[in-house]
């Protein structure tokens, strides 16, 4: 009779799982579906024109360059291509909105069994109301698929140092965790921020209470601390730590270390205020989960907010981690607030005192807490297939593209603000005008970047170059980037670069794209600067 209870319960508790998880999976799916068909990002033109190359020829090439990052992702969306039978960006998405509600289901299923249903259902709300989530979910970029394997590597590693493990099940989850830790690795660098908050918390939380009850503790430590600083002054000496260094500071447009904090304060207002309250609460009733997500968190946060770019796309990793945080805190949160709320409302004398008035009084006080978190609704509308912050509506360049063939039949040197905007909608462009990647190339103008073969610059007087060196050109901008250019930057001094002796300059708007076209005396300017700028410029110029 026993045995049958317990088997009762076993399927009970299984179903519910099941039933919870297909629940979770089929709310993601439904919500990260309204913008398969938008026009694509900047970002994922890499892989949209890297696939179809991929498609034609098995390169990577991307113009006259190639897109070397992440070429399992890039064949994956031309392999959707091929199955569409052309390059559609709905079907180059489904990869994306798959991993993403893999993720979410399994963020939550995790909360479910680590800390309770409750647990499990607020991580639930939290990552289908998602608006960076939900964008990252449908962008041809590798987001979310770092993510869903990223957190595979950090369950395997909580899972592999919980009590009473056999060693088969153990050697399994390390196999787990280091297949999805270097797979992780192949996506994104930022993986390594994510071991090192695996690595502080396996070395806190686990090894170190074992060390204390060691009788020669003081000696190990002694060691172990030595050997660390040993193996820092090696990295040191070596120039490993000077080139990591580098490469983590590197930036186009200056650190904002305030980024996260911005974002999660718009978003989240109400509980990313109570974030260390309920962190200490999630500590106090769930220590073992909570220590967990706090430290992945806080490591997390720190080392991404000093880096040298921020973007909420660079912590999406990390954030279902911050959601069961908080989850946890609010499931010892809200009840006792709840308590509380009732004591004080049975001292009224008035209707809120009596009958089911307390508990409209409470649901109506979370539905307000609710509806003033701005990730709802900009969640719905991204649900809806509108447009809300993360997502932006992205420049649609088709209408620009027969005078910009015409330029170039004409011989006119192309010079574009956004390169890869150029190359899908008006089929090429000789050189860019733009500061993103210059930091990449050590600032040094006319650097040839490695993923479109072609110079970049960023100062007006390399414009001029250009203007001098050539005598027939055309400067191709979208209408937003000229609006905001003059925020940080001289418009007079960008016009002064066409201000050349013989030269004239004309514009002509065409849908969101502004092109500034100069006309000079043939052949150009015949001094050493120019006939340099044309021997970087000329091999490969675009040619229709």
């Amino acid at each position: 009779m026993l045995r049958t209870a317990q088997y009762d319960t076993i399927a009970r508790t299984g179903q519910g799982t099941l039933v919870f998880s297909a629940f979770v999976l089929l709310a993601a799916v439904l919500g990260r579906v309204g913008h398969l068909y938008a026009d694509p990002s900047y970002d994922e033109l890499y892989h949209i024109l890297a696939a179809q190359s991929w498609l034609t020829d098995g390169s990577l090439r991307l113009h006259q360059g190639s897109y070397e990052r992440t070429p399992i992702f890039t064949a994956l969306t031309g392999w959707m291509f091929w199955l569409a039978g052309e390059p559609n960006l709905a079907m180059a998405r489904l990869p994306g909105v798959l991993f993403g509600s893999l993720g979410a289901a399994a963020a939550a299923l995790w909360s479910r069994q680590v800390a309770g249903p409750a647990v499990g259902w607020i991580v639930a709300f939290f990552v289908v109301f998602w608006p960076s989530g939900i964008q990252l979910s449908q962008t041809i970029r590798f987001y979310t698929l770092h993510g869903l394997l990223f957190f595979v590597a950090a369950v395997a590693v909580y899972q592999l140092f919980a009590p009473r493990r056999k060693a088969a099940t153990r050697l399994a989850l390390t196999l787990v965790a280091l297949t999805a830790v270097l797979s992780a690795k192949l996506f994104q660098d930022s993986t390594l921020v994510g071991v090192l908050g695996l690595a502080i918390w396996a070395a806190g939380f686990v090894a170190l209470p074992i060390l204390l009850r060691l009788r020669y503790r003081m000696v190990i430590l002694v060691i172990l601390s030595a050997l660390l600083l040993a193996a820092v002054a090696a990295a040191f000496a070596s120039g490993m730590l000077a080139s990591i260094w580098a490469k983590y500071t590197i930036s186009p447009w200056g650190r904002d270390v305030t980024a996260y904090h911005r974002v999660f304060s718009r978003f989240y207002p109400a509980v990313w205020s109570l974030t260390p309250l309920l962190a200490i609460l999630a500590l106090r009733s769930f220590p073992r989960p909570a220590a967990f997500c706090t430290t992945l968190v806080v490591v997390g946060l720190i080392v991404h907010s000093f880096a040298g770019v921020q973007n909420v796309r660079y912590i999406y990793y990390l954030t279902p981690f911050l959601f069961t945080l908080w989850a946890m805190g609010l499931a010892v949160l809200v009840p006792a607030l709840a308590r509380m709320m009732q004591r004080a409302l049975r001292g009224f004398r008035g209707p809120l005192g009596h009958g089911r008035a307390p508990q409209f009084a409470l649901a109506f006080i979370a539905c307000f807490a609710l509806v003033t978190q701005d990730a709802i609704p900009a969640s719905v509308k991204l649900m809806l297939g509108r447009f809300a912050v993360p997502l932006t509506r992205v420049a649609d360049w088709s209408e620009a593209r027969p005078q910009v063939e015409r330029l170039v039949d004409d011989g006119a040197l192309i010079v574009t603000n956004d390169d890869l905007s150029a190359l899908y909608y008006l089929g090429g462009f000789d050189v860019v005008f733009s500061n993103n990647w210059l930091p990449e190339m050590n600032n040094t103008e006319f650097a040839r970047d490695p993923r479109t073969g072609r110079p970049l610059i960023s100062d007006p007087a390399s414009l001029r170059a250009l203007v001098r060196a050539y005598p027939h050109g055309a400067f191709v901008v979208s209408v937003e980037w000229w609006k905001q250019w003059p925020k940080n930057n001289s418009i007079g001094a960008l016009l002064q670069a066409f201000d050349v002796p013989g030269v004239s300059l004309s514009t002509q708007r065409a849908g969101p794209v502004w092109i500034l076209r100069w006309q000079g005396p043939a052949p150009g300017a015949d001094d050493d600067a120019s006939r340099a700028v044309r021997a970087i410029v000329d091999p490969g110029k675009w040619a229709r």
